[in-house]
């Protein structure tokens, strides 16, 4: 084998070897990322932003007044306070969409009281805007039957 020949040889192992470690480090920052926004329950983690929705009272019930909460964290320390945090939630009962504005308490508390009118599971999506970035998480309430 000529030197020429193995230099080109060398040359075509690490060319292999350095798209081996690209596509490595790719599919690695892909399963990060598919895991940071993967539902955890409640919480999320959406571009280092940590979003968690509870309501105050529980069981949800039908036609009953609830306090829905909103807790929002950037990088997992710093509270969101300028966001415009919104829900739209859909019920197979209804032909529209409720449309639910959260008003904001203090630090990355939001806020909102609101009623659910039919019982059964209600799905959606709670957004969070703030200085031009928006995220959207899924979100899903079940209401009870009054007793």
């Amino acid at each position: 084998m000529s030197i020429e020949s193995k230099r080109e040889l060398k040359g075509h192992r690490q060319l292999t070897f350095s798209m081996f470690l690209i596509g490595l480090a790719l599919s690695i920052l892909a399963f990060i990322y598919i895991f940071q926004t993967e539902e955890n329950g409640r919480d999320h983690i959406v571009e280092e932003w940590s979003i968690q929705w509870t309501a105050r009272e529980q069981p949800i019930v039908s036609n009953m007044p609830i306090d829905l909460q909103v807790i929002a964290l950037e990088g997992g320390h710093l509270w969101i306070t300028e966001g415009d945090v919104r829900a739209n939630l859909s019920h197979s009962k209804m032909h529209e969409d409720k449309s639910i504005t959260f008003h904001h308490v203090e630090d990355g508390l939001y806020e909102v009281q609101t009623s659910f009118p039919y019982a059964g599971i209600w799905k959606g999506e709670l957004y969070i805007k703030k200085s031009g970035n928006k995220v959207s998480i899924p979100m899903e309430v079940n209401v009870l039957p009054p007793r």
